[in-house]
This record gives structure tokens, sequence and C-alpha cells, in this order.
């Protein structure tokens, strides 16, 4: 991976240049790539994403979209502190770190900072990992397979504290399985290096615990796959990570 940029007049594009050759800010949008292949809108998170064919393969935009009472103000556009601290590059980076270091994460192909004053948006393009599936979807179906599932997520977690990688936002929708069982984290969207100190881990877990229950209330998944997935998910973290 060799990351290169290139800047006009209040933007600035940070890539992969093994993989790209100097994008533009039309590769950011849904309509440039509809003219050359299937997309596919999918909301993850706050804001929408959207299954691209590139031409070195099937990638995932992401636009960055606020939440809670903000949102209310500008939904899409941040305070401009410095080009390398937009949400876009700082997540471009602390993939590409995390990737060749081997630790399950989407490949990151480009971003983008588009500035307007004090203010900016942006995005990001990350490859597709084949055959994803949300642990939410797939708790809700209660597909086979689902306590060897949370003993691997346990075991995926562990992995990323123990790297000292801090997820703001665990959650089961940001983890995902792919089509040789594999699991990956996505969406490190203000994630960074930290100290995981056992206080910290913890918060981490209770973060995912309370996305299982919202899970089982909201779609009335039983207590019983809900409870059980968790058990063996703790069981499968402390192993690892003692």
């Amino acid at each position: 991976m060799q990351a290169a940029s290139h800047s006009q007049p209040y933007t600035r594009i940070l890539y992969d240049a093994d993989c790209l050759e100097r994008p533009t800010a039309a590769w950011f949008t849904a309509d440039h790539w509809a003219r050359h292949g299937p997309v596919e809108t999918f909301r993850h998170g706050r804001g929408g994403c959207w299954r691209v064919v590139l031409p070195t393969g099937t990638a995932v935009i992401k636009h960055y979209r606020r939440g809670g009472q903000m949102a209310k103000i500008s939904f899409d556009r941040y305070l401009f502190t410095g080009w390398e601290r937009s949400r876009s590059l700082r997540e471009w980076r602390l993939l590409a770190e995390l990737h060749q270091q081997g630790l399950p994460v989407p490949a990151p192909l480009a971003a983008i900072c588009v500035r307007r004053g004090r203010s900016y948006k942006a995005a990001l393009i990350t490859r597709y990992i084949d055959g994803a599936s949300g642990l939410n979807q797939l708790i809700m179906k209660d597909v086979p397979g689902l306590p060897e599932l949370a003993i691997k997520t346990g075991q995926l977690l562990a992995r990323f504290h123990a790297a000292d990688i801090n997820h703001a936002d665990i959650n089961l929708s940001n983890i995902i399985k792919d089509d040789q069982d594999r699991l990956w984290l996505l969406d490190f969207d203000r994630g960074r290096h930290l100290s995981m100190t056992p206080k910290r881990r913890q918060r981490s877990l209770q973060r995912l615990q309370r996305s299982l229950r919202r899970l089982s209330q909201r779609e009335q998944v039983a207590d019983v796959i809900t409870d059980t997935f968790w058990k063996r998910l703790s069981t499968a973290y402390q192993d690892c990570i003692n």
C-alpha cells in the first residue's frame, strides 16, 4: 500500500497509489459509478453507503453524517481544523495502518475532504468485503453456527484491544462475516490508538452488549439467543485477553 495525495482548491484527496490512479472528486459520488456499472444503496450507521464497481474491483463509498442534536444544524458538515484532522483522512490512515498489520479491516482506497469556509464535507472509499453480513442480521435470523460466531467475535475484539486500538462505536452492525466465515470490524470513524486499560475495555464491551439488548427488544429476538451469544462472546474474550 502506497499512500499518495493531491490537492485542488479547497479539496484534498488521499488514496492508495498501488490500487488507484489519481481519483477525482467525482469518484466519491454514486452517480459517477452508475454510468459504469450497477450501484447498490444501503444504510449503514447514520448515513447512506453505496456499493460500486471500480476498475480495481467492488468498493463501498461512505459519506460522513452527523447524529444527535448537531444533525439538526448540519447533517454532513464539520468544523475544519486542518486537512489531516478531517474524519475521512484520519480514518483512511488508521485503516491503512491496521490493514498493513494484518488486522481484519476493509482496505482503504481513497478519502476526500472538501472545505468551504470554516467547515468541510468528507467521504471514504474502502474495498468491499464479499458476502458481508452484519452480526445483527445473523443473530436476528438465528443462523446455524451462532455459538461459534460468538466465540470468534470475542476473539476478534480481544485482538483489537490487545493492539491498543479503540473503536469508538462497537455495535453489531459494525462486525461482519464474509463468505468464508471470517469476521471483520468496520467503521473506524473517530477510532484511534489508545491504551486499552481494563476500564476502557469494559466500556467497549458494554457498548456492544447494549447493542445486543437493543436488537433483542427492537426485533423481538429471544433472550435465550442473545444471552447465550453474550456469554460465549465474553468467555472467549477473557480467554484471549488474559
